[in-house]
Formats: C-alpha cells, structure tokens, sequence
C-alpha cells in the first residue's frame, strides 16, 4: 500500500512538468514554422512563388520562342581552346586593338554545332565550356542599323540639399532603336510602327502594334518572358506571354511572382538554389480616418518554409527574396533591409549606432531606390558578394524631432558576413552581376572581379553590365568588343560596330556594310 501511494504522487507530481514541457516544446516548433494548422484563421497561405527548379516546364501554353538551358544536372563539357594573349592589363585603345587584331575570329555555323550536339545555353559563358556559332534562315536581313528614333528613359540619384532624402530623378533622351533588339531569346524588328516577333532561330511569329505591347522584363515562374499588354491609354496593362501565332494572358502575378529587379535577365536569375521556398499571405489593414471612415486594403506578408505547410519562419517580412548561397534579403515594417540564414534569423547585424562628422546617427540598409537595370547586384549573394545600399541618418532628430536627416545614402558591396568589399578610391558601382564589378570614374569604365582583381582597366568609354557571363566595352561612338568574366576578349574589336548584351543565349551585332548577324552562345552538356 506504501508503495502504491508513492507511486501514485510520484505520478501526479511528475505528469504535469512532463505536459508542461511537451507544450514549450510544441510551441517552439510551431514558432518555428516545423509545422501549422491548416484550420487557423488569417493565413491564408498562398502556393509558393518558386520552384526548386527554374526549369520546369509549363505544359499549359506551350510557348515557342526561349530556349532554355539544359537542366541543372547536366554540366558542360569541357572545349579544348588555344590560349590567345589576354588584355587583363591594357592601358590604352590601342593596345586592345593591338590585342584584337591577333584573336582569330571564324565563327562557325550554329546549324553544323547542333548536329555535333551543342545547344544554345543561357548558362553563364566560359572559354572552356562555350563557343559562339553564327545563326542563319532569318525571314530578314536589314542592313540598316535604325530605322526611327525614339526616347528612351534613364535614371540619375541626387541629394537637392543636405540632408535631405535621395531621390531618383527621370529622363528622357533621344536614341536610335537598334532594327533588332533582343528580349529574353526573342528578336524584335521595329519599323517605328510595327514589331515583327522572331524566335531566337528566326522562326517568324506574328508582328504587332509597337505602342500597345511592351517588353515586361520579367518572367513567370517557368522562366517564359513576359509582355505588357496595353490597348488603351486608360487601361491598366496586363501581363502576356508569346504563342506560336498570338499573345496569350500570362499566369502571372507580379506581387507574388516579382524577382525584385526588371531587365533582360537569365531563366536563372531569382531563384532560389536553397530547399527553402517564399511562402505569401495576405493579409487586410483597416484604416479609420478622422471621420470614423474605414478603409480596407490587402497586402502579403511572407514567411519561409519547405512547403506551405512546413513553415521554417513565421509570417513576419513585408517583403522577401529567394535565398542565394544560403541568404535571403527581407524587409520588415520599416521598410529596412536585412539577409537572414537558413533557419530565418539575421545573418549579422545590419543596424549600428555611432558617430558621425559630429553628428550621433544611425546606420541599415535598404532596398535600392530603383529596379531597373541600373540596380543589378542587389538583393541576391553572387560569388560570395551582394550590392547594398547604406543609409546614415541623424539619429537624433529622427527620433525626437521626427525629421529624417540623411547624411550618407550610397552603394557598396558586402560579403557574407556583412563587411565592406573594398574598392578604389574616388571609383562608383554601376552593377555588379557574374561575380564582376563594374566601375566608373570620371567617364571612364572598367571591371573588377570578386578577389578584387582588374580583369579590364578603367580606360573605356562605354561599358555595360556582365550578362550571361559576358559584357560589353569600347571606345568612341563604333568600337565594340566582347569579354567574359576572366577578361579575355571573346568577340575582338573591330569585328561589329555594335553589340547587343547577351539574352538567353543569343547576341544581335551588327557592321556598316554588312548588317546585322545574329551569334548564339552555344554548350554541349553530358
């Protein structure tokens, strides 16, 4: 009888620790995001953004016009290539032009490398791996390299006063429209009214009116390019996709969808090389006015998670991007941007305090002012790197005096623990893509590499970003050339008065007397 009643108050004493510990740790991996109830009320999960692969095939809408590239468990196989002089250390035009005029350039016939099993490849271009083949049976030749001029709008970031916000200021000048433009893998030929829609192979599409359809510069989550389609001035676009004979509507939602920036970018570009997916919910804000007015409107907060159900974070991130080399840039409610690991916590701290040419201040990054072009680099780590964009304010009117006193808003680029990649003095970041830097300084460009080596010197006059491991440099008004990621110039100068960046594969160049050739990157996978 001894015994039984020890036992019995044993139990009663021992069993409610047990449940009280069973609970912590419950909730724990419910905080965590292990695992959800699918009946809670306000989260309304919505399917994932991104896929494991930015692949997949969309059985749908059988589009025509963008190869993608092989699969991502297929890896190139190696091309044996002499190795020509490289002009890594050049000082001048003319000793580019000195190098350019030893580099052989016999491009081969895109048709003969397809039947010895190359394909065009939007993977990133290396010598060894790939080779440019010239692509042919086009329903047309121009000669002419514009037919029309138009404006096109460009983007400048300016302080009007000390300590005041930057802004971004717009405008407009005056170009002459290449006759083909290249968008995603398409070729677009403009005749100042009309776009007549060609597949990277030349297969005529359809043509349409140049004012109602524009390039979206973004993709859907198979990687199919996308088109703004506007009819009417006071329509509101709406996103479209290319079919063999017509503009089909896009299953796109640029809320959900959206990869942060819009350029002519890779399939690959945005996605995430991690298990974890973005998870969205929506969520409503009811705002009273002064009045008693209620307004209503809907936004997304997301979470991370391997499923929808299988959460790794809360719901906590106005906004958030897809994970790159095990990060993943995140906004919360006050709009400040910060990367977190693979378990949702920050990655190192974002925000200091401390002080400044006299003044106490506070310091965190934040999204880039704009998501052209111009903002390549930000938001996902490549070779170990990411652009950013510091913001020093004077912590204490913000706080006090509600007045945001910007002391220091600029660009720079951060490694992985959240440190200052160093660059030269008195030098601006214009992008920074395929672990390469490009620098400008008093109307000169050149390209730094990741190690903080100078793969091209800062002697050009024209520059662009690194495209599919590939950019493009010169001098004056005609001189072009082409070089990739470890400096070497792969289409010499003096060859094409003009160069296209690469787009899915494919590269439009054209040449006073000869016209417009159309070069495709070219990979033989195993």
């Amino acid at each position: 009888m001894k015994l039984r009643h020890i036992l019995r108050l044993t139990v009663r004493r021992i069993l409610p620790a047990a449940v009280l510990i069973l609970i912590c740790i419950a909730t724990a991996l419910f905080a965590g995001g292990y695992y959800t109830f699918s009946f809670l009320q306000g989260e309304n999960n919505i399917l994932p953004p991104s896929f494991f692969s930015p692949l997949g095939d969309d059985g749908d809408t059988g589009n025509v016009g963008d190869t993608l590239a092989p699969g991502d468990k297929e890896t190139p196989i190696d091309i044996v290539l002499p190795d020509d002089k490289t002009p890594q250390n050049a000082s001048s035009r003319e000793e580019i032009a000195a190098l350019s005029r030893k580099i052989p350039f016999d491009l081969p016939a895109a048709m003969t490398l397809m039947s010895e099993g190359f394909s065009r490849s939007t993977e990133v271009f290396t010598r060894h791996t790939t080779l440019f083949a010239l692509a042919g049976g086009f329903d047309f030749t121009p000669m002419k390299f514009s037919e029309f001029k138009d404006y096109r709008q460009t983007v400048r970031y300016e302080q009007p006063y000390q300590f005041a916000e930057v802004i971004p200021v717009y405008e407009k000048e005056q170009y002459a429209v290449p006759a083909v433009q290249l968008y995603m893998g398409y070729m677009l030929h403009y005749d100042g009214m009309n776009t007549e829609l060609y597949t990277a192979d030349g297969v005529y599409l359809f043509s349409y009116l140049s004012d109602t359809v524009k390039p979206a510069y973004t993709r859907d989550i198979y990687g199919n390019p996308l088109f703004l389609y506007q009819p009417l001035a006071n329509e509101a676009p709406v996103y479209v996709m290319a079919d063999a004979t017509e503009f089909i509507p896009a299953k796109y939602d640029d809320a959900l969808h959206g990869r942060g920036l819009y350029y002519d970018y890779a399939p690959s570009f945005g996605i995430s090389d991690s298990s974890l997916i973005r998870i969205a919910s929506k969520t409503t804000t009811v705002n009273v006015a002064l009045d008693g007015t209620e307004t209503a409107s809907d936004s997304l907060i997301w979470a991370y998670g391997f499923s929808p159900t299988w959460r790794r974070t809360t719901f906590r991130f106005t906004n958030a991007w897809d994970y790159r080399e095990d990060l993943a840039a995140v906004t919360e409610e006050d709009g400040r941007l910060f990367y977190i690991g693979p378990y949702g916590y920050a990655a190192f701290t974002t925000e200091k305090q401390y002080y400044y040419s006299e003044w106490y201040v506070q310091e965190y990054l934040m999204p880039p002012l704009t998501n052209g072009p111009e903002s390549i680099g930000f938001y996902y780590y490549d070779h170990g790197l990411v652009r950013a964009r510091r913001r020093v304010i004077d912590w204490g009117a913000y706080n006090y005096k509600d007045i945001l006193r910007v002391a220091v808003d600029e660009d720079f680029l951060m490694d992985k623990n959240g440190k200052e990649f160093p660059i030269p003095e008195g030098y601006d970041i214009v992008s920074y893509s395929d672990g390469v830097i490009l620098l400008t300084r008093d109307g000169k460009y050149g390209y730094m590499d990741y190690t903080g080596a100078w793969i091209a010197q800062p002697i050009y006059d024209y520059a662009e970003p690194f495209y599919e491991g590939l950019a493009v440099a010169g001098f004056g008004e005609g001189d072009r050339l082409m070089i990739d990621t470890e400096g070497n110039i792969v289409i010499p100068m003096g060859q094409y008065n003009y160069i296209s960046n690469a787009s899915s594969g494919v590269i439009a160049a054209w040449r006073e007397g000869a016209g417009w050739s159309i070069l495709h990157k070219m990979a033989k996978f195993s």
